[in-house]
């Protein structure tokens, strides 16, 4: 029993031995003596989505605990295809991604090769007493291509006979980013209406899990009254839709959305049940993102950038009539919300008269 097959599965290697296991996938999926692993899978799934992170199991393991182990991960990914939605394949891949780095950081540099083998990605280790690293520039680039901020730009980095050379941490990050490139890879899967059918009680568990997570988001919050949401900028509208559908935000666009819904009067819970939609939340960090940014630990509130420096971010999106008359995302709200309380005035005006 090869441990390094139970703690990446993603592995080829993890799926050659599955499939060289006088076990069919149908049996996994249906046989009682397999409910362990269905269990296990569908806990994979949960985890992911209320913990953000796939919680590891015992480290010591008897060959049946083995297998439930490594039977586990491709069960997890046929539950989460029966489901297909965009939001949940996003945070299964998040939470898996997290377990498999958090063990990665720890390994020796013999098992970090054999996974860096599988990503296959051309690398080289050129100082071992610091761990300086050097990998090819076509690599560096398909993997550093969803990473936000200058320090990830190719133009800043030491470039030489095609390679570049990083420091341990910043090579860590980008193999973080070939792990969750091969566990999103072929998501979702293209699975038969049988499999899903007997998968079906767990499925319904995940959905449950699903909606409660969304029935958290709400969108009544209040400052003098209702804050209006459908009164908010576009740019503002399109961040919030891009975490309810499952995506993670930039640095400058979380700090955008934080400022301005604190400076609207959005309270703290709230503004952290927003981000509590994106795969990579961590509550502890969210929670001192927010405080910070309102000023709950410096005394300072932050406002939201201006509409000339949401330009250079990207983040300035779907601008309508009224963008093109306001250089700041407040200022597009206060107008909105006057604009919407005159004329409930004059309607009410005339109800009136």
């Amino acid at each position: 029993m090869d441990k390094l097959l139970i703690d990446y599965p993603f592995l080829d290697q993890a799926r050659e031995y599955v499939q060289g296991l006088d076990v069919e996938i149908e049996e996994i999926i249906d046989k009682k003596s397999f409910s362990s692993a269905r269990s296990r899978a569908k806990n994979r799934v949960v985890q992911a989505i209320q913990q953000g992170q796939v919680k590891p199991i015992e480290s010591k393991l008897n060959k049946p605990k083995f297998l439930k182990e490594i039977f586990s991960y491709p069960v997890a990914r046929i539950i989460v295809s029966c489901i297909d939605k965009n939001y949940l394949i996003n945070k299964y891949v998040h939470g898996e991604t997290e377990l498999f780095y958090d063990r990665l950081i720890k390994e020796s540099e013999k098992k970090v090769k054999k996974i860096i083998d599988d990503l296959e990605i051309d690398y080289k280790l050129i100082k071992t007493n610091k761990r300086m690293y050097s990998i090819h520039f076509t690599d560096y680039l398909s993997l550093t291509r969803s990473l936000k901020g200058k320090e990830w730009k190719l133009t800043n980095q030491r470039l030489k006979d095609g390679y570049i050379s990083l420091e341990e941490k910043k090579f860590y990050r980008i193999l973080k980013e070939g792990i969750k490139n091969k566990i999103k890879k072929d998501l979702p899967l293209d699975v038969s209406d049988a499999y899903c059918s007997k998968l079906n009680k767990y499925i319904e568990e995940i959905n449950e899990v699903l909606e409660e997570q969304r029935s958290r988001y709400r969108h009544e919050y209040k400052k003098e009254g209702i804050i209006e949401e459908n009164l908010f900028p576009p740019c503002i509208k399109e961040l919030i839709s891009d975490i309810k559908q499952g995506k993670n935000l930039s640095h400058p666009a979380r700090f955008t959305l934080v400022s301005f819904l604190s400076n609207i009067g959005m309270e703290k819970n709230r503004i952290k049940q927003v981000f509590e939609l994106a795969p990579d939340y961590e509550p502890e960090k969210t929670e001192y993102q927010i405080d910070h940014i309102s000023g709950g630990l410096s005394g300072t509130e932050y406002t939201p950038p201006s509409c000339s420096t949401m330009k250079t971010y990207g983040i300035c999106r779907n601008e309508d009539w009224r963008c093109k008359k306001v250089q700041h995302p407040l200022s597009y709200y206060d107008w909105a919300l006057k604009s919407t309380e005159k004329e409930k005035s004059e309607e009410k005006d005339e109800e009136e008269n």
